[in-house]
């Protein structure tokens, strides 16, 4: 299982220690070339390999013992469903024999995350050649699924004892080679002008709203590459992967302040907007959108993922338009669109340079943080203050 899945591009698995799972956590320790990370608390370690998912672009896995353990993880399970990010979730179990007895640490694991999962599968004892020969395929399904479906997985896996293989056993799996056979999402379709309505090619008063990334947010780079040059006023979320890139010309800055005056909302009116990703958290953008709900809008998502709530016919497109089609709706812009949003931009807040404030740690942090360093931000108005 564990040579297979690394076979298969996983990169990190973080381990909630414990006695059931011992002999997955000795088959990745013999494994090199995948990092282990070990973190004592379960709901920490759940959403450390969602973080691990979110910024590597490619799945991390979680491995925790039998019983309440795995409850621990379903935040995480849920955040990973809500966002489209890819997560495998590893459970040991008891075997058959040993549940709904009142065999210690054991509950019912199988499909204890309901409708969150993409893929849930409940593992047979490996004890014959076939069980086994099934948890390489197992792998397979659950890294496609994880990355294709856009979400989280959960394998449950059931040992009986005793859970320590011989140091022999793992010597000669450890000396094969890993070959590694990877799984990518597949290319976005690209969109040409031949596959919209004249009502959405011909608009003059285009606005971006890029929302939370779906997945693991593998499409927020090719975004900033299509929009760069573009000048398409532009709004991105804190967490949708355009925020912090350099997209500066056509980044409309602070307009969660700008967008809570009901005079810029009425002014700017848009006839076209593109939506990407999740809706925007931001109350401001919310009343914007509702006020604006005649207007057509085209949603950028995958199957399955919900629109706006406020346009919910818009028109919807599983792609990412090309940059002749961004460049054909720049060119009928009209020229005071963008200066428009520009005439609104607020002032920027005292407090920001006030040390002794949210936003004056944030700055002092952003000001001294070195290159390549991960910070953690709680949720709620932390994140977006930052």
């Amino acid at each position: 299982m564990a040579r297979s899945l690394v076979a298969l591009g996983l990169e990190h698995i973080v381990i909630s220690p414990g006695s059931r799972s011992t002999p997955l956590v000795l088959a990745f320790h013999e494994i090199e070339s995948v990092s282990k990370h070990v973190v004592l608390d379960e709901r920490v370690a759940a959403f450390t390999a969602l973080g691990i998912s979110r910024g590597s672009h490619i799945p991390a896995a979680l491995l925790c013992t039998s019983g309440t353990a795995a409850a621990n993880y379903y935040p995480a399970v849920i955040e990973a469903s809500q966002s489209s990010i890819p997560l495998l979730v590893l459970t040991a179990d008891r075997s058959n024999l040993d549940r709904k007895n009142g065999a210690p640490q054991s509950m019912v694991q199988t499909g204890m995350y309901g409708s969150y999962t993409v893929f849930d599968y409940d593992a047979e004892l490996p004890d014959t050649n076939e069980s086994i020969e099934r948890l390489g395929y197992l792998a397979w399904q659950a890294i496609d699924a994880a990355i294709h479906l856009g979400g989280p997985v959960h394998i449950n896996l059931p040992y009986d004892k005793p859970l320590e293989p011989s140091r022999d056993d793992l010597s000669t799996k450890a000396s094969e080679p890993v070959v590694r056979r990877w799984l990518t999402t597949a290319r976005p379709f690209i969109v040409e002008r031949s596959d919209l309505p004249d009502a959405i090619v011909m608009a003059n008063r285009p606005l971006i709203i890029a929302g939370p990334t779906i997945g693991t947010g593998s499409f927020a780079h090719i975004w900033a590459d299509q929009l760069v040059g573009t000048s398409i006023p532009l709004i991105a979320s804190h967490t949708s992967g355009l925020s912090l890139s350099t997209l500066s010309n056509e980044r409309i800055l602070d307009y969660d302040r700008l967008l809570r005056k009901s005079e810029a909302r009425n002014s700017l009116k848009p006839d076209l907007i593109i939506r990407l990703g999740h809706f925007p958290v931001s109350k401001p953008v919310e009343m914007y959108l509702e006020m604006h709900s005649d207007v057509a809008e085209w949603s950028v998502l995958p199957a399955g993922v919900s629109g706006s709530p406020h346009n919910p016919a818009g028109f919807r497109l599983d792609g990412i338009p090309s940059r002749s089609l961004l460049n054909l709706l720049s060119s009928n812009m009209d020229p005071d669109w963008k200066p428009a949003w520009k005439s609104f931009a607020p002032r920027k807040p005292e407090f920001v340079d006030n040390v002794l404030t949210d936003g004056g740690v944030h700055r002092i942090i952003l000001e001294h943080m070195p290159v390549g360093v991960t910070i953690f931000i709680s949720n709620s108005l932390p994140v977006r203050e930052f």
